[in-house]
């Protein structure tokens, strides 16, 4: 079983998508993804993978990265296709933030107890291969190795 593209998705899929930070840049995005999962024939457990990390990701961009900040937001999300693996790079002009450097929220006890979000940095780790950020003059520059 794959994950399959739109109809709508264009059969040669560009490794790079720009987004706007709008309701519409998550669904732009997924479908992008799902596209090129399809192209390159991924099973679904890489493609699921790499949703969820996407989907973190730009999560963080979008809900804490871009709140306000004087340019226009911009974000750049690029596809790097490797035999040792997937890389992903987003890149933002949102304020500086390296979720290698963040302090991971303490597990809860039990489900009773458990908050709703914060947990998505865990997951990133967790899923990917390694993760590398860097600041270029007023970009975040993250890029995700994944299997």
């Amino acid at each position: 079983m794959r994950i399959r593209a739109p109809m709508n998705v264009s059969r040669t899929i560009p490794h790079c998508l720009a987004l706007a930070s709008g309701d519409g840049a998550m669904a732009a995005a997924a479908a992008w993804l799902a596209a090129i999962s399809e192209q390159e024939r991924w099973p679904v457990r890489r493609a699921a993978r790499l949703h969820l990390v996407l989907e973190e990701a730009l999560t963080n961009v979008l809900e804490h990265g871009l709140r306000s900040p004087p340019p226009p937001p911009m974000i750049l999300v690029e596809y790097v296709p490797g035999e040792a693996g997937v890389v992903l790079r987003l890149t933002d002009n949102g304020r500086c933030f390296d979720p290698n450097a963040a302090p991971l929220r303490p597990l809860p006890a039990d489900l009773d107890t458990a908050l709703i979000g914060g947990h998505g940095i865990r997951l990133m780790r967790h899923y990917a291969r390694a993760m590398k950020y860097r600041r270029r003059g007023e970009l975040n520059e993250l890029t995700l190795f994944m299997e």
